[in-house]
């Protein structure tokens, strides 16, 4: 009995970080899926955070992100939950050039890419320079959007 006891012990701790090592990294598995974005190349930090800017690495200063005027899915349906968002570019060969510098900075990109959506992440594939100008509007950033926090606490404060 206490030789089945040892052994039983020796298998679970051969066994059990194996299967918290699988269910954690199912846990962080997505799966990307194809689309194409239409948006506004722009520097992430002197648009979102401009005080930093000058404390900043110069590497870092350069990250640009992709705020999102319109999306299409492979089937060419739009993705409406998107527009106005930023993607952040994965470091990829194909996404240097937007990803950071100054090259393609406050202009209109099409981006054939892999979305991972819940990381607000794009794969660049391919990419070009749209027709078209930044347009006014397009500085709104978007995140000052703190008067429209719901309510949900009976001090009426905003609930994040």
């Amino acid at each position: 009995m206490k030789k089945f006891l040892i052994a039983a012990m020796i298998t679970a701790i051969l066994v059990l970080p194996f299967g918290l090592h699988i269910g954690f990294a199912a846990d962080h598995e997505e799966t990307g899926v194809a689309i194409t974005v239409t948006g506004v190349n722009y520097c992430l930090l002197c648009n979102l955070a401009e005080d930093e800017v000058a404390g900043a690495d110069a590497d870092y200063a350069k990250l640009n992100g992709l705020k999102v005027r319109e999306a299409v899915n492979a089937d060419g349906e739009s993705v409406e939950e998107l527009k106005g968002k930023t993607l952040h570019y994965l470091a990829t060969k194909d996404g240097k050039e937007l990803l950071t510098g100054d090259a393609n900075r406050d202009k209109v990109i099409v981006v054939e890419g892999t979305l991972y959506k819940n990381a607000n992440a794009l794969a660049v594939k391919s990419f070009e320079i749209a027709d078209g100008e930044v347009a006014e509007g397009d500085d709104d950033w978007g995140w000052d959007d703190w008067d429209d926090l719901p309510v949900g606490s009976m001090s009426g404060q905003p609930v994040l």
